[in-house]
């Protein structure tokens, strides 16, 4: 049923835009609340930027190996543990006591970001062909260049009204959607 196809279609494509974005989402969306988040661990601002930095490192080095492991040990076993410590690390991002246990974790929520990245990519060339992994990636590359745009404006109200440790549970829904 071409209904049926369409409906499909747009679906994949959501939830593609959804996992590609996710990481880039993580990493700005708590910028706003970084003044409190400095107060609240009785830190410097230069140490808080370090965890962006991290995250940054993280994100960009672990591609490498979840590539590599999502060709030998298929790709939905590593985007569904992925997602399991990315969700796992942005819950203990919000409970972090420490600048150095927020740096870990935001490390770790790195690489499990990662896995939305290439599991994604990875997911179009394996079921599309050149012309239409081309076509699909117009459609969903704008969306994930646009997330860390917008990532602080929704950190910025969830902060706000709700606290810094919200920033990162926002992203630990998120990543829960994307797991269901």
């Amino acid at each position: 049923n071409t209904r049926d196809n369409k409906k499909y279609f747009i679906r994949y494509m959501i939830i593609l835009a959804m996992m590609s974005s996710m990481g880039l989402l993580a990493s700005d969306i708590y910028l706003p609340a970084m003044p409190n988040l400095a107060s609240a661990l009785s830190t410097t601002d230069s140490s808080l930027q370090l965890t962006l930095g991290i995250y940054l490192f993280g994100l960009a080095i672990s591609q490498i190996f979840i590539g590599f492991l999502s060709d030998i040990y298929g790709r939905r076993i590593v985007l569904l543990l992925g997602f399991c410590i990315y969700i796992v690390a942005a819950i203990c991002c919000s409970y972090s006591c420490s600048i150095q246990t927020l740096i870990i974790f935001r490390f770790i929520q790195a690489i499990g970001a990662s896995a939305g990245l290439v599991v994604g990519r990875a997911t179009i060339s394996d079921q599309f062909s050149l012309k239409e992994a081309t076509n699909i990636y117009n459609i969903i590359y704008p969306i994930v260049a646009i997330s860390p745009a917008i990532a602080p404006l929704i950190g910025g109200y969830i902060s706000t009204f709700f606290g810094w440790q919200a920033t990162f549970e926002f992203v630990a829904i998120f990543g829960i959607i994307l797991l269901i």
